[in-house]
């Protein structure tokens, strides 16, 4: 869904077959995949989405179930206007809560995804301030950097080594137009930082992640 949204959002080229009527699927989905490897380039992430490909991924399901989807998403798109990424970002979190919720949606390694009211606490805790560095360690769908980054202008950096919520949040981020960001998913040495927000427990690789950057900050 995370690849879907950002394909369609991101160029204005697929929204207006969509618009037109979906006449050719398979030429959709191979449009899709290009757009996809476009996204990457631009969001300087060569991971992205790399393990999604929506011409072989939807051969091997349903046609019609894709089209279904598409349709609606397009006209939910329509019907939002000008605060049609704001809204989706919205919608876009609230499914992925509801999907854990039901158990659709598991972290591996034992990470978790932090309850709302609990991001909104430690953001206000933590006082950041304008031109501030964050770092977020898991960063699962990216509710701490979205939270922290609303009312101030923040150099955030995040580290996500599952893809799938690498993908998640990497799209959430974008929802929310948050552009000073580096996200990876590599170990890797990272700048000293002003702030790092996050919520313990960790899972023991990503405790020790923690503890050697907080040590120099």
């Amino acid at each position: 869904m995370a690849a879907l949204i950002y394909a369609i959002f991101e160029s204005e080229e697929i929204q207006e077959m969509i618009f037109n009527k979906l006449q050719d699927i398979g030429f959709l989905l191979r449009k899709m995949d290009g757009q996809l490897e476009v996204i990457r380039k631009k969001q300087e992430q060569k991971k992205l989405f790399i393990n999604i490909q929506f011409f072989s991924s939807i051969q091997q399901t349903d046609y019609i179930f894709f089209e279904r989807v598409v349709n609606q998403l397009n006209n939910l798109i329509k019907e939002l206007g000008k605060s049609g990424k704001t809204k989706l970002a919205e919608a876009f979190e609230y499914v992925i809560r509801k999907a854990v919720e039901k158990k659709e949606l598991i972290s591996k390694n034992g990470e978790f995804y932090t309850p709302k009211e609990v991001v909104k606490t430690v953001i206000k805790l933590a006082d950041i301030k304008d031109e501030m560095a964050i770092y977020n360690p898991v960063s699962n769908m990216g509710e701490f950097i979205v939270e922290g980054a609303k009312n101030e202008k923040v150099y955030i950096f995040g580290q996500e080594s599952d893809t799938r919520n690498f993908n998640i949040c990497t799209t959430n981020l974008w929802l929310h137009n948050i552009i000073d960001k580096r996200m990876t998913q590599e170990e890797e040495e990272l700048q000293l930082v002003d702030l790092a927000v996050a919520n313990p427990p960790f899972v023991e690789n990503s405790k020790k992640r923690v503890e050697r950057l907080l040590f120099r900050v």
